[in-house]
């Protein structure tokens, strides 16, 4: 019997260790690169830069211009695009949270590439590269209190 429930703890101990494994602590950036009739560009080089380490990883964009870089901290981004024969883009304050794909089309206008075109982005309203649905929760609400909605203070 105490064999038994040894090694029926034992099981449930492994099996709780594996459930965290599914959870990504990490997210991607991706796209595609159009010119301005929304002709797909191949060959682009898409930079992508972690404002806060300036860290940079670099990608080129396929023959139907997407680009994809993975395995990103969750971080503030920026991405600076350029091919022979346009204008030069960057887009910052790109925000990646954990485990999100966040789409980033580049549309890359004709032109020199020293000259430039510099977007600010928004925030993404709609998360549309996946179906996964997940918020983060900083830590002033979570020592606050305030996540305990209608809960009444007991003095």
């Amino acid at each position: 019997m105490l064999r038994h429930l040894l090694a029926v703890s034992i099981i449930l101990g492994i099996g709780f260790l594996n459930i965290g494994s599914g959870q990504s602590t990490s997210g991607s950036l991706v796209g595609s690169v159009t010119d301005s009739t929304g002709a797909t560009i191949q060959g682009a080089n898409v930079r992508v830069t972690n404002t806060a380490t300036s860290t940079s990883i670099e990608a080129i964009s396929n023959e139907g211009g997407d680009y994809s870089i993975a395995n990103l901290p969750a971080a503030t981004y920026t991405i600076h695009a350029e091919v022979k024969g346009f204008r030069s883009v960057q887009i910052t304050g790109l925000r990646l949270l954990l485990n999100q794909s966040l789409r980033t089309d580049i549309r890359m206008e004709p032109g020199a590439v020293e000259q430039s075109i510099t977007v600010s982005a928004g925030a993404s309203v709609v998360q549309s590269e996946s179906a996964s649905v997940g918020t983060n929760i900083d830590a002033h609400s979570l020592s606050s209190g305030s996540l305990l909605t209608g809960a009444r203070s007991i003095a």
